[in-house]
């Protein structure tokens, strides 16, 4: 059984901030949850600091 660690964040800080805790927690199963609020600004800068880190998964949340 692989010990995971779940991400779930729906800000750029918050994802800034999971991208470290990923790291100090190096060797678990990383699972990336995002969900994309009504800021077209926040999603996109989200988009581009997912790229500052390798995650086994990501999921994308659409909101409405």
């Amino acid at each position: 059984m692989h010990k995971i660690n779940i991400y779930l964040v729906e800000s750029p800080f918050q994802l800034l901030s999971a991208i470290e805790a990923k790291e100090y927690f190096k060797g678990f199963y990383s699972l990336l949850i995002i969900k994309n609020v009504s800021d077209d600004a926040s999603n996109k800068l989200m988009e581009e600091l997912v790229l500052f880190s390798k995650w086994d998964k990501i999921k994308r949340i659409r909101y409405r």
